[in-house]
């Protein structure tokens, strides 16, 4: 619903997937490093998520050509982020989590780390005061800061609607699922097994390799040990003929409402065939 204001409307959006992220280590960075520079790659970063993943524009030959919205809001705010979702249904769910993890990639690219939780809430929007306000904020708060890793996971709260509307029953998680059931690592030694982001799904082999050994004990063998349970999982990628090489292999990340697709080579970066192919998807 929304309010009159002398100012501006104030929006209340209810029953909304609500994501809270940090930078790991972004004060640290403002000590340590040149601040023009560290400017320059944020604000880099920050333009790419808003023209390019808090809106998604589609590739030629799409069946839809329509850009597509993945968020209701989306703030930065100094080293953190809030976003909330669209009405719940199988597309904004499938959207909202696929462009965190986009989003998720592309910041570890940067070597900016995003640590978080996706919870379930209301959420209030003052655009002309840029006050934003959640009941579900100091829970979201401190599940980001008692986790030891680069990771997001789902909160309790919203696991069985976001399962339902991602992935339907008897999903069987792969190397590609969006989501892996996981056992997070907290502090003093604490574990917890949660629905987690599977943000290197997409990544290439030495990128995660390099950029994850950035992150500070033990929040670097946290984050390796997951990189190496995802690599461990059941493999979904299409290999490719040798006549399309450098491209080996095709990535698929798949939802209820979509999917996503990565052409790779043999190190998982992204790379254009050297002829055109056709991918064609069947519903089962």
């Amino acid at each position: 619903m929304t309010h009159a204001d002398n100012s501006a409307s104030i929006s209340t959006y209810q029953n909304r997937l609500i994501g809270f992220f940090d930078v790991l280590g972004f004060s640290k960075l403002l000590t340590t490093q040149d601040i023009a520079e560290l400017h320059h790659e944020y604000a880099a970063l920050i333009d790419r998520a808003k023209s390019k993943i808090f809106t998604s524009h589609p590739i030629a030959g799409s069946p839809n050509p329509s850009a597509t919205q993945n968020f209701e809001k989306a703030h930065f705010l100094f080293d953190s982020l809030v976003i909330v979702s669209l009405p719940i249904d199988a597309i904004n769910v499938k959207n909202f989590i696929f462009a965190t993890i986009q989003l998720m990639e592309e910041a570890f690219e940067k070597a900016f780390f995003l640590r978080g939780c996706v919870s379930l809430g209301s959420f209030l929007d003052d655009p002309h005061r840029n006050i934003f306000l959640s009941r579900e904020f100091p829970a979201l708060v401190t599940a980001e800061k008692q986790q030891e890793w680069l990771g997001v996971f789902v909160h309790p709260s919203a696991e069985n609607l976001v399962l339902s509307e991602l992935l339907g029953p008897g999903s069987i998680s792969n190397k590609h699922s969006p989501l892996i059931h996981y056992d997070v690592p907290l502090k003093n030694s604490l574990v917890e097994g949660r629905w987690c982001l599977n943000w290197p799904a997409f990544i290439a082999t030495p990128i995660l390799q390099k950029n994850s050994g950035m992150l500070i004990s033990p929040k670097r063998e946290n984050t390796e040990a997951f990189i190496d349970f995802v690599a461990g999982l059941p493999d979904d990628a299409a290999p490719l003929p040798s006549e399309l090489l450098p491209a080996t292999h095709v990535r698929f990340m798949k939802a209820r409402a979509g999917f996503r697709t990565k052409i790779c080579d043999a190190d998982g970066f992204g790379v254009v065939p050297n002829r055109d192919i056709k991918i064609a998807v069947y519903d089962r």
